[in-house]
């Protein structure tokens, strides 16, 4: 049985996905913790790496909200921060778990007397890390199959909820003030999201397939979402109408734009 320690800083969601997906036989304890300068950004670490007796694993929130070390999982660019930061916060919160509980998964695939080379050895530590990628792509792949949102939560409670709130104040002060245009889409899409349930803008689906935010582009992905039934609509204020995604249509759409972008040349795109 999984313990959880602090875990009034994450979304109690959270602490039940994790219970009911991981394997009982990779059940151990889970700290949470939102230090600051805790491990110079780092964002989770399952200890004891160098032992067989891995008995716990630590997850810094801190870095994960502020994005440090974005993951790179269905090949979208998280230095873009794609979706809503809800989605993107919740996405990577995720990853990080998983992530951790990979390494206890694939600790026996690797001879102790290499693995022990973890933190002196780059191609030992190359060689597990990606091992607990692997293991971590295969669970989020599994979970989109049954909750294209991931399990997602409307609102983040905890930490990233708290921080949430004292953000979201000063940015509506700051957009009713200001005449940049970045900060007001940004509450624009976070207000969307909100009240659609969705996760991605199309512009963030475009970045995510890593295909250029073209009107050709555009007209593609409508043509497409409407073909497969994808996407979340919505209509503004102006009458005018959106589609907003969730993770698992970004990974039906890929295979979409593997087979387009061969014709994408001739497309003018």
């Amino acid at each position: 049985m999984i313990s959880f320690h602090g875990d009034r800083a994450v979304p109690p969601e959270l602490c039940r996905l994790l219970y009911q997906t991981i394997p009982e036989d990779l059940h151990v304890s889970v700290v949470f913790n939102n230090g600051r300068q805790h491990w110079r950004g780092l964002r989770g670490r399952c200890c004891n790496m160098n032992r067989r007796d891995m008995s716990w694993i630590e997850i810094c929130l801190n870095p994960i909200y502020t994005g440090l070390g974005w993951s790179t999982h269905m090949g979208a660019n998280w230095s873009e921060r794609l979706g809503s930061s809800t989605a993107r916060h919740w996405y990577d919160l995720l990853v990080v778990c998983y992530h951790e509980f990979g390494h206890l998964a694939t600790y026996g695939l690797v001879e102790p007397g290499i693995a022990a080379g973890y933190n002196i050895d780059p191609e030992v530590h190359e060689l597990l890390e990606r091992l607990a990628e692997n293991w971590k792509d295969q669970m989020i792949n599994k979970l989109l199959d049954h909750d294209p949102r991931l399990a997602q939560p409307r609102l983040l409670a905890g930490y990233f909820g708290a921080r949430r709130a004292r953000l979201m104040r000063p940015f509506w002060d700051f957009a009713n003030r200001s005449t940049g245009g970045s900060w007001i889409a940004w509450l624009v899409k976070e207000s969307r999201c909100y009240n659609t349930g969705g996760q991605l803008s199309a512009g963030d689906i475009l970045s995510g397939l890593r295909l250029p935010r073209t009107d050709r582009a555009y007209r593609w992905l409508r043509n497409l979402s409407a073909e497969a039934g994808l996407g979340i609509p919505f209509v503004d204020h102006a009458d005018r109408h959106h589609l907003l995604y969730t993770w698992g249509d970004l990974r039906t759409l890929r295979i979409q734009a593997a087979e387009w972008r061969e014709t994408a040349a001739l497309l003018g795109v």
